[in-house]
């Protein structure tokens, strides 16, 4: 049997459903040099809930991009930088769009020139709805670097990436103890790692970060193409996870050995927000 994902869905098996993959392009507008657009909106249709896996965005250097559910709350904390051909996050469990609802996208224009950005939304339909549990086709376990997925019993799992943006960082710089705030609403379980960056490259760039009791995963930092693979589409998991609660603020150390500075350094941190039903 093919190897599958434990990107299970959050709701219990009650019922009969049929799910069908789906793949949704989406031509974005416009978005002049230096702009923001917030307002990119793709709805998913009446037929089915649409179960959303994957985002591709065709996007040209230093532009950002951003997704918001049908509930309008943001899956990505910040704008994914965009240094190689494309940025593609994996949402594990997939993020479900009720029929009728709607994604917004969010563009981030640092060009000097108009740009215009294509997405592919990849995921399924699902019919005759009975929120049975069901597999991420599209995520195999170990480049969607996730662990075995369960989400505790009275306890919701949503997919969520969190951006840690350290910017430029200067040719022999160290940035050490930079804290980065979880947010208040939900505690966040790490569980895989992605990168960007651009002129310096991954085996000069260190990093090391800490869990949520404060303790330091590192007794050093350790070059970013050890941890995973810089401005590619493929995460590298994180084991064992992290649990980080709500509101945590883990400190992460940044050093860069290279004689050219790191670009639009930004890790992300992939995994699942957790809250009490």
């Amino acid at each position: 049997m093919a190897a599958q994902s434990i990107c299970r869905l959050p709701e219990p098996p009650r019922g009969r459903c049929f799910d069908q993959p789906r793949v949704i392009r989406f031509l974005a507008d416009s978005v002049a040099a230096g702009e923001r657009r917030t307002d990119q909106y793709v709805y998913v249709g009446n037929k089915a809930d649409f179960y959303l896996c994957r985002m591709d965005a065709d996007t040209p250097l230093d532009c950002g991009v951003k997704l918001r559910d049908s509930d309008d709350r943001d899956r990505i904390s910040a704008p994914m930088a965009a240094s190689g051909a494309s940025t593609t996050p994996t949402f594990t469990p997939a993020i479900r769009i009720p029929r009728g609802g709607r994604i917004a996208l969010e563009i981030w224009n640092n060009t000097v020139s108009a740009q215009q950005v294509t997405f592919t939304l990849t995921g399924y339909n699902r019919y005759f709805e009975g929120d049975m549990r069901s597999f991420n086709p599209y995520a195999p376990p170990i480049t969607a670097g996730m662990n075995d997925g369960s989400t505790p019993p009275g306890w919701r799992d949503e997919s969520f990436i969190y951006v840690v943006d350290f910017g430029d960082v200067a040719a022999g710089t160290s940035l050490l103890n930079q804290p980065f705030r979880i947010n208040t609403d939900a505690d966040f379980i790490f569980r895989a790692l992605g990168a960007a960056v651009s002129g310096a490259t991954g085996s000069e760039v260190s990093v090391r970060w800490q869990d949520g009791m404060g303790r330091w995963r590192m007794n050093s930092p350790i070059p970013l193409n050890l941890l995973t693979v810089e401005n590619n589409e493929q995460p590298r998991p994180v084991f064992t996870e992290i649990h980080y609660q709500a509101g945590a603020a883990p400190l992460f150390d940044v050093v860069n050995a290279s004689a050219s500075s790191a670009d639009g350094l930004q890790l992300w941190l992939i995994g699942v927000k957790r809250s009490k039903q």
